[in-house]
């Protein structure tokens, strides 16, 4: 569309009319703040992931794999929102003081290290499916980076942690590494190195 077009109808309305639409010519850019753009390519290719997303027997994964698309897309389109100018500002100004050194607009906060069973306090809490993925992915870092040579997954209401490469495991060790009671691991299928745990 060439820019005569919009201002002939543009001309047919009154000045004071409320516009809510993106308009983009050349480089520059006219939208309405609480406009967010996509174009036709992106869309093709958001429907091309979701194509993608294969379908298992475990709801689970479907699940974790359709709101991760889906809050990657809403994420992307947050970012486009035209920010308020006097935010800019004010982000400039700070950005200004901590290049000179003047930390004086922050607070130094050290937050505990959250354990094993914090972790999995939010993830029995968790009611909202961002909260359930957010927890159940916190517990699998932690797990992981204490046991990095086995396999973790969580199943259910279920931490499974199993063997993997021949690595050494037991339910001592399990326990001793994540901060445990080892009466909280089942270890009734030790003898194929599956252990679980109730979250």
């Amino acid at each position: 569309m060439r820019a005569e077009v919009v201002k002939k109808w543009l001309r047919a309305f009154d000045d004071d009319e409320e516009i809510e639409c993106w308009i983009k010519v050349g480089d520059k850019e006219f939208a309405h703040p609480n406009m967010a753009t996509i174009l036709r390519d992106e869309i093709f290719d958001y429907q091309d992931q979701l194509d993608d997303i294969d379908y298992v027997d475990n709801n689970d994964e479907n699940m974790r794999n359709l709101f991760s698309l889906i809050d990657g897309i809403l994420d992307e389109l947050e970012s486009r929102l035209q920010v308020n100018p006097e935010l800019i500002e004010e982000l400039n100004k700070i950005e200004k003081k901590i290049d000179s050194g003047d930390y004086s607009d922050f607070v130094s906060v050290e937050l505990p290290e959250q354990g094993f069973w914090e972790r999995a306090i939010d993830f029995r809490n968790a009611t909202k499916i961002r909260e359930y993925i957010e927890s159940s992915e916190s517990i699998l870092r932690y797990v992981k980076r204490k046991l990095p040579n086995l396999n973790i997954y969580i199943q259910g209401p279920y931490l499974y942690i199993t063997g993997k490469n021949n690595a050494s495991i037991s339910t001592s060790i399990i326990a001793n590494i994540l901060d445990i009671n080892a009466k909280d691991i089942d270890d009734r299928q030790w003898e194929q190195s599956i252990y679980r745990i109730k979250l």
